[in-house]
């Protein structure tokens, strides 16, 4: 079977989603937001989501993670994309006098 890389999400309680590369900076601010873990994996399931699937997966409270193989690229990739989260804060410039 061959492996695909594609960026895994995983959240406290276990559970790993599996999606797409392309949507890498809205997964950053999400798993800053909620405290996951982002990370560039191999692995050989047929299970990469596009991004509409994975927010009905993740909000599924029923959804249980299929236990797939998978080998770690990368990882913490929301850690050393933001420090403190301060990027993604939106800041008001001064009003000039």
């Amino acid at each position: 079977m061959s492996q695909k890389i594609c960026l895994m999400v995983a959240t406290k309680e276990n559970k790993n989603f599996f999606v797409s590369r392309q949507y890498m900076k809205s997964l950053i601010e999400f798993s800053n937001n909620l405290n996951c873990t982002l990370s560039i994996v191999k692995t050989d399931s047929k299970n990469i989501n596009e991004i509409t699937d994975f927010a009905k997966l993740f909000c599924n409270q029923n959804y249980v993670d299929n236990q797939f193989s998978y080998v770690v690229l990368k990882t913490n990739l929301n850690c050393e994309k933001t420090k403190n989260n301060k990027k993604f804060q939106k800041t008001k410039e001064p009003k000039k006098t």
